[in-house]
């Protein structure tokens, strides 16, 4: 198991509490509290943090992407 890396941004969002990343993987924690983690993605955490709506951009680009990314739910 990989240990989370949490980035230290407070991303004005609606959607996502805090974003991290593994060694192969983007980390999301939601505002619900839910975390999940995205196999294959973490190289986008820096593009999501620079979007003009980080929410947006994770919706379209990853939570969309099932093809893409493999999704855990952590909590």
């Amino acid at each position: 198991e990989h240990e989370i890396v949490w980035h230290t941004k407070v991303l004005d969002s609606s959607l996502i509490n805090k974003l991290g990343y593994t060694a192969d993987s983007l980390v999301v924690e939601f505002c619900n509290g839910s975390v999940y983690k995205y196999k294959g993605a973490q190289s986008l955490l820096y593009d999501i943090m620079q979007a003009s709506s980080a929410g947006s951009y994770l919706s379209s680009n990853v939570i969309a992407r099932k093809d893409l990314y493999e999704v855990e739910r952590l909590s």
